[in-house]
């Protein structure tokens, strides 16, 4: 029996309907339709054509990042998480947040 991956759903291509993109400019947030028949992979950007699209943590994923997440860092992080004794959305979360602020943080240190 295949261990449940805490994050992960699968959704049918009517789940991709009706949605937006927000970017924030300072205290401005603009919206942007995406085309109901537009569906990417949110890592490498590929096109997904293939349904149900596996999502993880509310990433879309293609067939090829589906493979390298589950074969790596799922796992990875499951037992990371177990060993933490927190959920592993909490600590998915803590290291996109960690990773953004190193981001961050070099760009300010360029623009001095």
């Amino acid at each position: 029996m295949q261990e449940k991956i805490e994050g992960l759903q699968f959704w049918e291509k009517e789940r991709f309907k009706n949605r937006s993109i927000k970017i924030q400019f300072g205290d401005e947030v603009d919206t942007i339709p995406v085309p109901d028949d537009v569906v990417v992979c949110d890592f490498c950007n590929s096109e997904i054509t293939e349904f149900p699209v596996p999502v993880y943590l509310g990433n879309a994923l293609c067939q090829k990042c589906f493979q390298k997440i589950k074969e790596d860092l799922v796992i990875e992080l499951y037992q990371q998480a177990k060993l933490e004794s927190i959920p592993m959305t909490k600590l998915v979360d803590q290291i996109l947040r960690d990773a953004l602020n190193r981001r961050v943080g070099k760009k300010m240190r360029r623009a001095k």
